[in-house]
C-alpha cells in the first residue's frame, strides 16, 4: 500500500462521521440537525480535505525542484551562494620552493594559439557563485582539484555562438577533506593532519588545495566582468574556462588587466 493512501486512509478512520451524512437530502438535514450538528460535519469533511491537501502538496513537488536552486552539475559539496563553506585551511601539494615552479600568469593580449583553440572567447559578468565541487558526475570519480560553479551573463563575444545565462567552471574553491581524500590515487600520500580525522570531521572540515591546477588561476568575484577562454567539457557537461585563462575585464574600455604588471590594457580578439 502507498504511504499516501495510508496517510489520506488513516486521516478517514481518525475524524468520526455520521454514516448517514450522504444518504439523507439537505431538507432532511435541515429538519434532523441543529445548527451546531452541522458544524460538526462540515469540520470533519474539511479535516479530511486538509490533510488530503497537505499530503498531496508535499509529494506533488518534484524531489529536483525541492533544491533547485543547487546546481544540477551537482557534486554533493555544491551549495547555495548563502551557504557557501569557508576553508579552515590549505593543503600545499607544491612544496614550500612553489612559487619557483611558475612563471608570471601571461597576459592574453596576443594568445592567438589559444583564441584558435577555444570554443568561446567572450566576456561574462559573474552573477553568482553556485558553490563547489570536484566531483565529475558523469564519472563518478573526484578530480585533484576544485572547481568553482559560477552563473554567468554573457555581456561580450569574441568567439562562439553562446548568449544569455550560463553556467561555467574555473578551478579554485574549496572542498571537504573528505572528498579530496577520495581524489587521491592508491599509494598517494595524505597529510596526517587531515588523514586521522574521524570521518564526520572529515565531511565537515573545508580545505583549499594548492596545486598545478589552482595556484595560477584567479577567483571569480560576484559583480564583476571577466575575459574567458573557454571549451565544452564533456566530462563536466558544462563550459569550463582553459585552465587559467580567466581574467579581470574593464567592458566600458575593452580592456585586461595584464596579469604580469596589473596594468590595464586594451584587448582586441585576433589582433597580435
Amino acid at each position: 500500500e502507498k504511504e499516501i493512501d495510508k496517510i489520506i486512509r488513516k486521516s478517514y478512520e481518525d475524524v468520526e462521521i455520521p454514516k448517514d451524512i450522504f444518504e439523507e437530502t439537505y431538507e432532511n438535514l435541515k429538519e434532523k440537525r441543529d445548527n451546531t450538528t452541522i458544524i460538526k460535519y462540515l469540520s470533519g469533511v474539511a479535516a479530511i480535505i486538509i490533510v488530503i491537501f497537505i499530503v498531496l502538496t508535499i509529494n506533488i513537488i518534484p524531489k529536483d525542484k525541492e533544491n533547485s536552486s543547487i546546481p544540477i552539475i551537482d557534486g554533493k559539496n555544491e551549495v547555495v551562494q548563502s551557504e557557501l563553506p569557508v576553508a579552515s585551511g590549505t593543503i600545499n601539494e607544491l612544496g614550500e620552493s612553489y612559487q619557483q615552479m611558475f612563471n608570471h600568469l601571461t597576459s592574453p593580449i596576443g594568445m592567438s594559439l589559444i583564441e584558435e583553440d577555444s570554443q568561446f572567447v567572450g566576456v561574462v559578468k559573474i552573477k553568482e557563485i553556485k558553490g563547489y565541487t570536484n566531483y565529475i558526475k558523469k564519472t563518478n570519480s573526484y578530480f585533484p582539484a576544485p572547481f568553482i560553479i559560477s552563473e554567468v551573463t554573457i555581456e561580450k563575444v569574441f568567439k562562439g555562438n553562446l548568449s544569455g545565462e550560463l553556467e561555467i567552471m574555473s578551478y579554485g574553491g574549496v572542498i571537504t577533506v573528505s572528498d579530496y581524500i577520495k581524489s587521491k590515487l592508491p599509494g598517494q600520500s595524505i597529510d596526517s593532519k587531515y588523514k586521522n580525522l574521524t570521518d564526520e570531521e572529515k565531511e565537515n572540515t573545508y580545505i583549499r588545495v594548492m596545486n598545478a591546477f589552482t595556484l595560477p588561476t584567479i577567483e571569480p568575484e560576484v559583480g564583476k566582468y571577466y575575459l574567458v577562454f573557454m571549451n565544452y567539457n564533456n566530462d563536466l557537461e558544462c563550459y569550463q574556462v582553459l585552465d587559467d585563462l580567466i581574467y579581470e575585464y574593464d567592458i566600458e574600455n575593452d580592456k585586461t588587466k595584464n596579469t604580469n604588471t596589473n596594468e590595464w590594457e586594451h584587448y582586441e580578439f585576433g589582433v597580435r
